[in-house]
């Protein structure tokens, strides 16, 4: 391979988990795991190249934790209640308490 070849040192962003405001990149529906529809956000940090991912799973049998999370996510990114063409997310600025997960990586609560 006919490359000039220069080493580069990597930086990483280091956020602490924290309100942060996020604008939503994309929104598509999704098929968890378990094979439940779910909502799948990409979000990026207000100030950052990072992205966060944000999955709400449909739960039929607790309608009640996912009317939760539908009803923070629209409050938090002024998306009317029960409007799901996702298409119209794209843009779309709110604010979120990123934590860290299980995994390590930061997570949305609202």
């Amino acid at each position: 391979m006919g490359w000039d070849y220069k080493h580069v040192d990597q930086q990483f962003e280091d956020l602490k988990p924290g309100i942060y405001r996020l604008k939503i990149v994309s929104a598509e529906k999704r098929q968890s795991q378990k094979g439940r529809d779910m909502l799948a956000l990409k979000a990026q940090i207000s100030g950052s190249a990072l992205h966060v991912w944000h999955n709400i799973v449909v739960m039929p049998d607790h309608p009640d934790i996912t009317n939760a999370k539908l009803t923070a996510m629209f409050d938090s990114f002024g998306i009317p209640e029960g409007d799901f063409r996702l298409g119209t997310y794209a843009g779309k600025v709110g604010a979120a308490m990123l934590r860290t997960g299980e995994r390590g990586y930061l997570e949305i609560h609202y």
